[in-house]
């Protein structure tokens, strides 16, 4: 899962606000669709179908950290 960091996908559940809970995400990782639970650091819920970017992944390899692609973009 290393190789999922830079991977774009959406939302697939709800994913909680402030590492309050996971969600899921789903994105393509080597060529199939992977569906991953994901958290995030942001202040908002990332509701299904937004667009997010692939951040982190938990040393587990079970949960990915997750930012809404606005957000980046925003800082361009």
């Amino acid at each position: 899962l290393a190789n999922a960091v830079g991977a774009s996908g959406k939302v697939y559940l709800t994913v909680p606000a402030g590492q309050a809970g996971t969600g899921i995400v789903q994105f393509e990782l080597q060529g199939r669709t992977v569906e991953l639970r994901a958290v995030t650091r942001e202040s908002a819920e990332l509701p299904t179908g937004t667009a997010v970017l692939v951040v982190a992944v938990d040393p587990t390899g079970e949960t990915v950290e997750v930012v809404p692609t606005s957000s980046i973009e925003a800082l361009s």
